[in-house]
């Protein structure tokens, strides 16, 4: 600030934006008529120029009036963007120092983007008609006093135009270019810059032909308990008498290589161990007859052979 006077009113805006969190929100917020008229657009058009704990107040602030289904946000943040664009105007007739007017001028860019990304996902179809509100009363604006305020199209518009769909353009287009169609731009070109680069970006952002679906979050779904283990490959049963796939697979030539001997073990191998008991019990009691048949055989030959001597 160049003057005690301006010193004092910034020092008063900043006291009462940091007041604002310690104070009830809520309490303010019901007042809309105060916040709406001067309180409310003044606090915000202070969004980015001072620091980033005034610019968490500011956002719980909007926070607040957003919930409030009474407030107007379009013309909220309209006003903001007029107020901040006014400081700017006033720098810039003064003429004295450039470093606070290139200064102005980008908190008025700032608070343009940071007030269009409110208007982001889903929500930026759901709230369409406020973004089109602040552009009309811009455009409105700029037009006012030609060409004096064309600039603001340019420092404040142009964020909330890459928030609409391709089909909204044209109209915008339209009517930015019919209150301009019966002026001399050649008579002061340099003024009417902002202007031509304002509708430029409007028909670029024609030509990209952007629709906006509805965007929807999926939220994962949480299961309770224990989460579930992965399916193992099924088990075979040891009493089911049928053979796996693979085990079917085996080819007629393998089966004529293998000689008898093999062929009975691989059968053996291939049924289920219940039916494996059986082979394997008739073979013991064979065994055991004909190791009994030995040893009486064994008993008899001494008695033979002692009788023929």
């Amino acid at each position: 600030p160049d003057s005690l006077l301006e010193t004092t009113f910034y020092a008063s805006n900043l006291v009462y934006v940091r007041s604002v969190f310690y104070w009830q929100i809520n309490e303010i917020c019901s007042n809309l008529f105060c916040l709406q008229d001067y309180l409310g657009p003044e606090i915000v058009s202070h969004y980015v120029s001072h620091g980033a704990s005034t610019t968490e107040i500011i956002k719980h602030l909007i926070t607040a009036l957003k919930k409030n289904a009474n407030s107007d946000i379009a013309a909220l943040f309209f006003e903001a963007l007029r107020r901040v664009y006014e400081r700017y105007m006033a720098y810039l007739r003064e003429g004295e120092n450039q470093n606070l007017i290139a200064k102005s001028y980008s908190e008025c860019q700032d608070l343009a983007n940071r007030l269009a990304g409110y208007y982001v996902g889903a929500v930026r179809i759901k709230n369409k008609s406020e973004i089109l509100k602040i552009i009309q009363c811009g455009v409105q604006f700029a037009f006012v006093d030609l060409p004096k305020q064309l600039s603001f199209l340019e420092a404040a518009l142009v964020p909330f135009v890459s928030k609409l769909p391709s089909s909204d353009i044209p109209d915008i287009l339209t009517d930015v270019q019919k209150r301009a169609q019966d002026i001399d731009m050649n008579e002061d070109p340099s003024a009417w810059r902002p202007y031509l680069t304002f509708v430029e970006h409007l028909r670029e952002k024609h030509a990209r032909n952007e629709v906006f679906h509805e965007e929807k979050e999926e939220k994962p779904v949480k299961r309770r308990g224990r989460p579930r283990k992965p399916r193992d490959e099924p088990v075979r049963n040891l009493f089911d008498g049928n053979k796996s796939s693979d085990e079917e697979s085996v080819s007629d030539s393998d089966q004529r290589g293998h000689g008898g001997d093999d062929d009975d073990e691989d059968d053996a191998f291939d049924q289920p161990l219940i039916n494996t008991f059986r082979p394997s019990a008739s073979k013991l009691r064979s065994l055991k007859g004909v190791s009994q048949q030995g040893t009486s055989s064994q008993r008899k030959a001494p008695t033979a052979s002692g009788s023929n001597s």
